[in-house]
């Protein structure tokens, strides 16, 4: 599993069940509501705040402040309103009931949300909507609100939603926490649930490309995916999007299986639709395959899964990453000195890199070591062979330079080639299409026509259907490579000019 020797071919290794582990935690959900304010128009007092969870959360001099603004008058009742002042944005819904049984026949109130002022609330407008809604009806059917015995809870609910959104990312009536409410016994029923829109509202994911590969990062279901075991692909002709791995006889044997169904309870960006396919292409990512291949072997458009993937990726199941092949040159980050000093991260690295589970854990210093001799000029391949790992120390380099291309210890060099005559014909160059079809050069002119500088050598050889290796050979070493200049480049992250 640890030895490698030129080219794309594949170290020898012992390949059996991998654990089935997340290659890192995803980053906690980002809690941006702060407090839950509750403010009604009392008829001798005016407009006043009258719970809030965290208790004084808000001062009494803001609310002073702000206190005709959160109780609209009564046309705004019914539409969303927000106010930002002193550092804070408050979303609110207000309603207006008229009845008789009110002094002056009305009552007003209003649950406003609470943010800092740069936060982008749009995803949690319709939380706040259905939220004063729901309070609505319960005050018009039982006077939960205006009741004495029943208005001290009040508070408890509010704490109840708040604890709700920020950690389960859905809004529920009641509470999950207040369901032992005397006072309220009887005057609902369980509601569905409102999920968090957006999933707590993150960043859009880079540019995916077609050929990048994804990468399970978060378990987020129970094994429900039968996959049957399919052998890798001999790689030594270089075109594997990754290399292979062979057991100790030399034989194909495959990755093991990620069975992952995702649970779209709080993914709101994955449509009831995507139920079936969705679990299909889960299926397929096992880490070595590009996102064309994937599109290919499902018999799907490349856009198609492309935008599939980008939803798992929004919701923090995958994420992107370069083709690991030994050919390629990496480079350590700054990050890597850290590594040692966190007992969690070694586990996860020895754990995920080990070739075999029958054999002892991999040494993390020997893991350790490989990873800090990558240097620029040196291909994975050079490192593996300088480093001299052997079966015995049962690590699987290509998975162990996955978790680390994940975590970001190590970055991915890759070369952008530019044709000056990339828009031009052959003709114009004074090299006629007969002419090269002659010389059995139309490779050369398909490879040349996509050197534009926007597209690695990856990108180019995926969407032409070739290996790196022939795409490295017409820009480099062809008829034409005086012509070709290669721009060598650092990428952090996948291999998108606009991640760099």
């Amino acid at each position: 599993p640890a030895s490698a020797g030129s080219g794309d071919s594949a170290p020898p290794a012992r390949v059996g069940p991998m654990p089935e582990l997340s290659l890192y935690d995803p980053a906690l959900n980002p809690q941006l509501l702060r407090c839950i304010l509750y403010c009604e128009f009392d008829p001798n007092l005016g407009p006043r705040p009258v719970f809030q969870s965290p208790d004084n959360f808000v001062s009494n001099e803001i609310l002073d402040c702000l206190s005709d603004h959160l109780i609209a008058s009564s046309e705004l009742c019914g539409h969303s309103i927000s106010v930002a002042a002193f550092g804070l944005r408050f979303v609110g819904y207000p309603q207006h009931i008229r009845d008789d049984k009110y002094a002056r026949n009305q009552f007003m109130f209003n649950v406003c949300f609470v943010f800092d002022d740069q936060s982008d609330v749009t995803a949690y407008q319709p939380l706040v909507q259905q939220l004063n809604q729901d309070l609505r009806t319960l005050e018009t059917s039982s006077n939960l609100l205006t009741n004495p015995e029943t208005r001290e809870g009040v508070a408890r609910i509010l704490e109840g939603v708040l604890l709700d959104i920020n950690l389960r990312g859905l809004l529920i009536m009641p509470p999950t926490s207040v369901q032992d409410l005397p006072a309220l016994k009887g005057v609902w029923s369980k509601s569905q649930p409102l999920f968090l829109q957006d999933v707590f509202p993150r960043a859009s994911p880079a540019e995916v490309l077609a050929h990048e590969v994804p990468v399970v990062v978060a378990k987020r279901a129970q094994p429900s995916i039968a996959r049957a075991p399919t052998a890798s692909r001999d790689t030594q002709d270089g075109k594997s999007s990754a290399a292979s791995h062979q057991d100790g006889k030399g034989t194909a044997a495959a990755a093991a299986p990620l069975p992952l169904k995702v649970q779209t309870g709080l993914n709101s960006s994955l449509s009831p639709e995507d139920d079936e396919l969705l679990p299909k292409i889960l299926g397929q990512l096992d880490g070595r395959r590009a996102i064309a291949e994937v599109a290919a072997r499902l018999s799907l458009t490349v856009p198609v899964v492309v935008e599939k993937v980008r939803s798992l990726m929004y919701d923090g199941v995958v994420l992107t990453i370069d083709a690991i092949r030994l050919s390629n040159i990496y480079i350590p980050t700054s990050l890597l000195r850290d590594l040692p000093a966190d007992p969690a991260s070694r586990d996860k690295c020895v754990d995920y890199c080990r070739a075999s589970p029958t054999w002892p854990r991999p040494d993390f210093n020997q893991a350790y070591r490989l990873l800090c001799t990558m240097q620029h000029g040196k291909k994975l391949s050079d490192v593996c062979s300088e480093v001299g790992l052997g079966e015995q120390d049962n690590i699987n380099v290509l998975r162990l330079v996955t978790f680390a291309r994940v975590y970001r210890y190590l970055r991915r060099l890759h070369h952008y080639p530019f044709w000056a005559h990339h828009d031009s014909t052959a003709a114009r160059e004074g090299v006629s299409r007969a002419a090269a079809l002659s010389k059995g050069r139309e490779l050369d002119h398909k490879v040349l026509s996509e050197c534009t500088g926007r597209q690695c050598y990856d990108a180019i050889a995926i969407k032409l259907s070739i290996s790196v290796d022939e795409v490295a050979q017409v820009c480099e070493r062809g008829p034409f490579k005086d012509e070709v200049s290669v721009i060598a480049r650092m990428s952090l992250a996948g291999s998108s000019l606009e991640n760099p």
